[in-house]
């Protein structure tokens, strides 16, 4: 994967930055700036992650960054980390700390010149990764971001093959290859590796949600596929038809959303927000009578497999266990930080809770005791989920990283934070980044067998796969639910 330029700026000075950021790419510059980062108490850990991984450093030098505690920080942790910094004057006068670095003046709200510009070019290509980490090449692509993107996209491109998993992949899958199209199958003897889906994605058929109003943090679908329900910023929990792209209900809630999830019947949705946790039927599309778990913001919320028990974590960093009929609660500590993910195992015998310093704990569900002692995962972990078959779980945040029990048996290559996963039934990978972008990985051999680069223009917040393996939603900060065809031959 290609290095990034990370823009210093004041938030005063965004549009410009917005439109500095969209001439650099256009121009094959990758940049990073942060632009609505996800779950804002991980603030700082993404800054400083981002820059420690940055190729070059790029500051827009105004009176208001000037003021801007945060714009020196940054400076202070690229200089900390030997980083090349090229500043830029859009207004006032130079730094006194920079003012021996070759400075390019851009008043007037003009791009720099082409000169600047080669020199991010060169910069990036040489590449600046995290010490350790595999770089992955970006799948060739010959559609654009306005095709990709586009809801009336209607050309007769077919069903793509995004991969065929049946076999180690001696090279990459190309969006452009004609040969393509799910071609490979595992040889059937005794001991081969049991045969694993092809997933196919068709481009034709994107549909846009877009009611909601701010980012859209979680987004899950149904046991029957044919609904999806979603929350986020706008504190409201919304409900959709899934094959008409429409809106069907929706709820009003005390705080913002943060995750959202269905029972194992489908008629419960258990939604996580800044008050705790309420309960909506997803039939009478009513609020269940006397349905709130009150605590602090429970940021994260799940369903045990028997679907009695509500699994919750919330910034005081403690995980709760809430049975559904009777209300009685059960708090689990252990976690130093705050809690930002929880997942039951397929067999519902293990819990997973992560949290915002970078540790895992695993709960027995039985005796409600921790097995073993906490992980150290990563610097931060954003979300954790895992494989269809419970034979193991997956970690995001700076790294992903697949774990069996404390072990962890991989780490897949990449520098962008990872803010969303999930599998499909058929144990494909899906994830989300704050570039926007979303991949799909085979998580045997580690490598990516698809990128979608432009799904989103914002950083993706959620991901999720339809049980029956025909849809893929994903959400942003941008307002907007993406749902794509997936078709997944498991």
């Amino acid at each position: 994967m290609a290095g990034y330029v990370f823009i210093s700026y004041s938030r005063r000075d965004r549009r410009y930055v917005e439109r500095l950021a969209s001439h650099l790419n256009h121009a094959g510059v990758r940049t990073w700036f942060d632009d609505e980062i996800p779950i804002g108490d991980r603030f700082e850990k993404v800054i400083r992650s981002k820059i420690d991984a940055c190729a070059a450093f790029v500051v827009v030098m105004t009176p208001d960054a000037e003021e801007s505690r945060w714009v020196h920080r940054e400076i202070t942790r690229a200089e900390d980390k030997g980083k090349e910094i090229l500043p830029l004057l859009l207004a006032g006068d130079v730094f006194f700390r920079i003012n021996d670095a070759n400075c390019e003046a851009v008043t007037d709200a003009r791009m720099p010149t082409a000169k600047f510009v080669d020199q991010l070019k060169a910069l990036v290509s040489t590449g600046d990764s995290t010490p350790g980490l595999v770089k992955s090449p970006a799948p060739e692509k010959t559609w654009g971001r306005s095709i990709w993107s586009s809801p009336l996209l209607a050309i007769p491109l077919g069903i793509i093959a995004v991969a065929a998993l049946a076999i180690p992949l001696a090279g990459k899958w190309s969006p452009r290859s004609p040969a393509t199209t799910a071609t490979h199958s595992p040889a059937t003897t005794a001991t081969s590796t049991p045969a694993v889906p092809v997933v196919t994605l068709d481009l034709a058929t994107l549909k846009v949600l877009e009611k909601h109003k701010g980012e859209v943090r979680s987004v899950a679908f149904n046991p029957d596929s044919r609904l999806l329900a979603s929350t986020g910023e706008d504190r409201t929990v919304r409900l959709w038809d899934v094959i008409r792209a429409e809106q069907t209900a929706q709820w009003k809630l005390g705080g913002e959303g943060y995750q959202v999830a269905f029972g194992r019947q489908g008629s419960l949705i258990a939604v996580g927000n800044a008050n705790g946790v309420t309960l909506y039927d997803a039939v009478t599309r009513k609020k269940r009578p006397v349905a709130e778990f009150p605590q602090d913001a429970a940021r994260t919320v799940a369903f045990s497999k028997d679907g009695k028990t509500i699994a919750t974590g919330d910034d005081l960093k403690k995980v709760r266990l809430w049975n559904v009929f009777t209300h009685g609660e059960v708090v689990l500590t252990g976690n130093p930080g705050r809690i930002t993910s929880v997942a039951f195992s397929p067999d519902g015998s293990t819990l997973l809770s992560a949290d915002d310093e970078g540790f895992l704990m695993r709960w027995d569900t039985g005796s409600r005791q921790p097995i073993g002692e906490k992980i150290q995962a990563d610097t931060y972990v954003t979300a954790v989920a895992w494989s269809p078959d419970g034979t193991f779980f997956v970690t995001a945040g700076d790294r992903i990283r697949l774990w069996n029990g404390a072990t962890m048996i991989k780490e897949l290559p990449g520098t962008v934070v990872t803010t969303a996963v999930a599998f499909t039934p058929g144990g494909v990978l899906v994830t989300g980044d704050d570039t926007g972008s979303v991949l799909f990985w085979d998580p045997r051999t580690g490598k990516t067998i698809y990128e979608n680069s432009a799904e989103h223009d914002q950083p993706v917040l959620a991901v999720a796969v339809a049980p029956d393996s025909r849809t893929l939603s994903t959400a942003s900060t941008y307002d907007t639910i993406h749902l794509r065809r997936l078709r997944d031959s498991s």
